[in-house]
């Protein structure tokens, strides 16, 4: 009897103790699962620039420098394309590094094709898509800067360029190289950055000469205004650094 008793008590003991054993195993890995996460949510944040101080933004410009200025000979437009891809990688939370890059060097390169100025696409893009390149409107509009498949078929012909169907609207450069002509063609017609960015947003056909009388509208005032806030921290970083 007592030799039974004793055989249970050692049995329950040692699974007690077995399931001890792997519960202390699972904290423990839970332990450090959370403080690798910890650790790479931290990284992350410095990556995107999130800890804003003058010597972080020194430390990420010297990191890309050396990256961006092999296919950018010229210093402003380098200091350009790392401004502009700071504010992708910013802005942007599914636009790898290595695409921000070829983008920023993109924006900046189609923007002087046209005498656009960069910041004021890099405010259209967060306006049309918050940076997503795979939005899509109620309407249709696609990509960064939320082209309608027809508009691009017809930019596509104007450029000479073939698009393989409207899933190449996804395409960040391809949609970026589309969206900065068709702007540009749209101020070479109205002869006005707020008319051209009204008639990107309603479409040419329902631009009137009374469109603009009624006061400007709100779309043209939020991409304004977000351009004109991208350049005053741009500057106030530059005289920080």
């Amino acid at each position: 009897m007592l030799r039974k008793l004793s055989d249970h008590i050692t049995f329950y003991l040692f699974g007690f103790f077995k399931v001890s054993f792997f519960l202390s195993l699972l904290f423990l890995f839970a332990i450090l699962f959370v403080k690798s996460v910890h650790i790479h949510y931290k990284e992350s944040l410095a990556s995107l620039n999130v800890l804003n101080s003058p010597v972080s933004r020194f430390k990420e410009r010297m990191f890309f420098y050396s990256e961006i200025q092999e296919t950018t000979a010229n210093p402003e437009y380098l200091r350009e394309e790392i401004d502009i891809f700071r504010f992708i990688l910013r802005f942007s939370s599914v636009i790898s590094t290595s695409d921000a890059m070829k983008l920023a060097k993109l924006i900046r390169e189609e923007s002087e094709n046209y005498g656009l100025n960069p910041f004021l696409i890099l405010a259209m893009i967060q306006i049309e898509s918050e940076f997503s390149p795979r939005a899509v409107s109620p309407k249709g509009a696609m990509g960064l800067m939320q082209i309608m498949p027809e508009t691009a078929e017809f930019i596509a012909g104007e450029l000479g360029v073939s698009i393989d169907g409207i899933k190449s609207l996804y395409n960040p450069f391809i949609n970026v190289r589309l969206g900065v002509y068709y702007l540009s063609m749209l101020i070479n017609r109205f002869k006005s950055v707020e008319w051209a960015l009204h008639a990107y947003n309603a479409g040419p056909s329902f631009i009137n000469t009374a469109s603009l009388e009624r006061g400007i509208p709100a779309y043209v005032k939020k991409v304004l205004r977000f351009k004109n806030i991208l350049e005053s921290q741009r500057i106030a970083e530059e005289q920080s650094l």
